[in-house]
């Protein structure tokens, strides 16, 4: 396991906390001794917070659009981090699981996501009439961002 040296060098607990799971996903490729479930633990409570933030925006729809396309981005690549973190304990329990659920996530329908993220921005938006082209145009560039950043 990496020393703590490591870990001050990397001044990992400062970081955010996506950045964090960055390093828990490439620890967890160089040891197999990394703890998974607290990985995943943490992906999901930094998931379940951008959600609530959200769901927050939907009710209270005062927010502009640069707030609400940061927060639904915010929540996207946290939902990435946690499908991958999800996916890594999966394999370490059962190996065939873990493939399984990253392909079925790889698979998803890609239509299916930018129409579930335009109609959150519609809702977080107000849900102003007229502007359903640009919130399809948001979704697919929000989900595009959290996909390329999730790489990094």
């Amino acid at each position: 396991f990496p020393s703590p040296t490591l870990f001050r060098s990397l001044d990992i607990f400062q970081c955010p906390l996506s950045k964090r799971l960055s390093v828990w996903h490439h620890l967890i490729a160089m040891n197999p001794q990394v703890d998974l479930s607290s990985a995943y633990r943490d992906a999901f409570d930094h998931y379940s917070a951008m959600v609530r933030r959200v769901q927050h925006m939907v009710a209270c729809p005062d927010a502009g659009p640069a707030e609400v396309d940061t927060a639904v981005f915010d929540m996207e690549t946290a939902r990435v981090a946690y499908v991958r973190a999800r996916n890594a304990l999966a394999e370490r329990i059962q190996p065939s699981l873990g493939r399984e659920s990253a392909v079925a996530d790889t698979n998803k329908d890609r239509e299916s996501r930018i129409r579930e993220t335009a109609r959150l921005l519609w809702e977080a938006g107000g849900r102003r009439d007229g502007d359903a082209a640009a919130d399809w145009r948001r979704a697919e560039a929000i989900l595009s961002r959290a996909a390329a950043s999730s790489v990094n």
